[in-house]
């Protein structure tokens, strides 16, 4: 088993580190990075490590850094303490037990969704690059969507159960977190007229909250238009979505209300939704109509066009007042 040697922890050794050593680079998804668990046979990655915790949701293998020394590299245990305490000058202590509530059936449910839907998106993820997920893959990479973007939003491929057509389809499966836990997972179907459906008990939230704050908020009607901006201005922007207008008004006011955004950008198709919010940030778009086609942010990127777009925007902030004054077609 491939591990470095026992003199290479002088440093800090927390866990995502450890394992990362051990078995390589993990795949980000939200706030969890997962690997094919060494516990077990394991086709699809289901080893995770979040909030400097390993856990498998397959062989339900669970532990912190001193666990997967004593588990993994089958340290003794008081050395790997020691190796603990002395990088950090923090002693070990396992987790004192927590009094036990009272059954509580619907955090359960909530819990096992979770579990269930996270698993899904893995999956899904997996299949978009695999033979199976040719058709979806094509859809994407013909909406300017680059392999990178994929992993990083999660996007997967999935055959989902249409009622228009009361057939399984090929869908782009689109999972949303929320801090870290998985609230939302939508579909979006490659053809016909309906174009979404979401899997039940997801529910609303902004699509994006698990980047970290960057200069601009960029707030952008539709998961995929969110992405699509990312792609070309992550770099600079926090870019959510509250999806097609289904998040509350109150998820959308206490982020625009964040002052830890130097500047914050709204662009919706829809006039009045647009008037609404203007008084909360410093440029509101709407996308502009030509020759009776909407040019909203997916459109654009597939034109090659979004980036001078978004910097015409951008350059715009400090030369329009807020308000309806500040809504404006580029």
């Amino acid at each position: 088993m491939p591990f470095l040697p026992i003199g290479s922890l002088t440093m800090t050794p927390d866990l995502l580190t450890l394992i990362e050593q051990d078995l390589g680079p993990g795949k980000r998804i939200g706030a969890w990075v997962f690997w094919r668990c060494p516990f077990h046979p394991d086709d699809t990655p289901s080893f995770s490590v979040k909030n400097d915790r390993y856990y498998c949701f397959g062989c339900r293998a669970t532990g912190d850094a001193v666990d997967w020394l004593v588990e993994y590299r089958r340290l003794p245990k008081r050395h790997a303490l020691e190796l603990v305490k002395g990088s950090n000058g923090r002693q070990h202590h396992p987790p004192k037990p927590k009094p036990q509530p009272l059954p509580q059936p619907e955090s359960e449910g909530a819990e096992a969704w979770a579990e269930s839907a996270l698993r899904e998106v893995i999956q899904a993820n997996e299949r978009l690059f695999s033979p199976e997920g040719q058709a979806v893959r094509e859809y994407l990479t013909r909406r300017g969507f680059t392999a990178e973007t994929c992993q990083v939003w999660a996007l997967g491929a999935g055959q989902v159960f249409n009622p228009s057509g009361s057939r399984l389809e090929a869908a782009v499966v689109i999972p949303t977190f929320d801090r870290g836990e998985i609230t939302a997972v939508k579909y979006r179907f490659l053809n016909g007229e309906l174009r979404y459906r979401m899997r039940k008990g997801s529910r609303p939230s902004l699509f994006g909250l698990w980047q970290s704050v960057k200069p601009y908020l960029a707030i952008v009607e539709g998961e995929l238009n969110a992405v699509s901006l990312w792609q070309v201005f992550g770099d600079r922007a926090t870019v959510v979505s509250p999806g097609s207008q289904s998040a509350s008004r109150a998820m959308l006011l206490h982020l625009l209300k964040n002052g830890r955004f130097a500047q914050k950008v709204l662009w919706f198709d829809d006039p009045n939704l647009a008037r609404e919010y203007a008084p909360f940030a410093d440029l509101v778009i709407t996308s502009p109509i030509v020759d009776g086609h909407k040019l909203d942010a997916n459109a654009l990127l597939q034109t090659g066009e979004l980036a001078a777009f978004w910097q015409r925007a951008i350059a715009r902030i400090d030369k329009i007042a807020k308000g309806v004054d500040g809504i404006v077609s580029i």
